[in-house]
């Protein structure tokens, strides 16, 4: 099973690309406050970090939730095992 801190350490990860992505886009916008070109460029840049880093935070956790419920439906099936085993003894 995927441990809680390998999620937290990729979610960590995520938010910490995104924040220095958005930090770097806040530098191209005041560097260029008056160029509207520029000020669509970073705020693109900023959506795309965004999406981005979103899609690989929904698909670390979905990884997570369904390597738990593979080892929850694999414990439930070895119980059931166990079960039947005493069961014909």
């Amino acid at each position: 099973m995927i441990s809680h801190d390998i999620l937290l350490n990729n979610v960590s990860f995520a938010l910490n690309t995104t924040l220095s992505a958005i930090k770097q886009s806040l530098r191209l916008i005041h560097l260029s406050a008056n160029d509207n070109a520029a000020l669509d460029e970073a705020a693109l840049m900023v959506e795309a970090t965004l999406m981005d880093k979103t899609a690989s935070m929904y698909k670390t956790t979905s990884m997570y939730k369904t390597t738990s419920m593979d080892e929850t439906r694999l414990m439930n099936e070895t119980r059931s095992i166990n079960k039947r085993a005493r069961n014909q003894r």
